[in-house]
């Protein structure tokens, strides 16, 4: 089985593949769920009546979403940084 035939069955490795290009906190925000849920909807938004099923591939969909927009618009507190404090936070975590 060819790598990109290999891909094409398995949404969850591609979903793994391209969150290897972007850094760990961007990765820590999306999870896979979320994302193929967005990608089946968008293929629902795009199936008229009678039509034959969208060919949108969940791969075009991943190269297409723009996780780093969506990372920017969260405010520092959802991407984990908290201005003013001394305490690294994976040590707040700790003392939680």
């Amino acid at each position: 089985m060819a790598i990109s035939s290999f891909l094409e069955s398995q949404p969850q490795a591609q979903y793994a593949l391209r969150m290897l290009g972007l850094g760990r906190p961007v990765r820590r925000q999306f999870d896979f769920n979320t994302v193929y849920n967005e990608y089946l909807g968008r293929l629902g938004q795009m199936q008229q009546p009678g039509q034959a099923i969208p060919d949108l591939k969940f791969e075009d969909f991943l190269n297409e979403y723009p996780f780093m927009q969506q990372y920017q618009a969260l405010s520092p507190q959802q991407r984990g940084f908290y201005p003013g404090s001394m305490v690294g936070r994976s040590a707040r975590f700790l003392n939680y």
